[in-house]
């Protein structure tokens, strides 16, 4: 079983290189998209993975909007990692 940095590095590079599905632990996974704004979100088990919205008001926005490329792993509703531009930082 993969652990998350694993999990969150292959959702990054599949995210980021426009694929649609990307495989973890033998199963396939589905990108979907946030209803309001479109962005690419993928849920595996109690995982959300996001990316960063260039519009948002924020340092991060900021950032995308430079092109650095950010993807927020989220449980619960809480921020607890990131991967930017293919380094993964865990908050949990």
């Amino acid at each position: 079983m993969e652990d998350l940095e694993d999990k969150a590095l292959k959702v990054y590079e599949a995210m980021f290189k426009e694929k649609e599905t990307v495989d973890i632990d033998g199963e396939t996974y589905y990108f979907d998209r946030t209803p309001q704004l479109g962005l690419k979100l993928l849920t595996i088990g109690e995982h959300k993975f996001l990316e960063q919205n260039p519009e948002k008001d924020s340092t991060w926005g900021e950032k995308a909007r430079e092109g650095h490329k950010i993807l927020w792993v989220l449980k619960d509703g809480d921020y607890i990692a990131q991967v930017y531009d293919g380094d993964f930082r865990n908050w949990g």
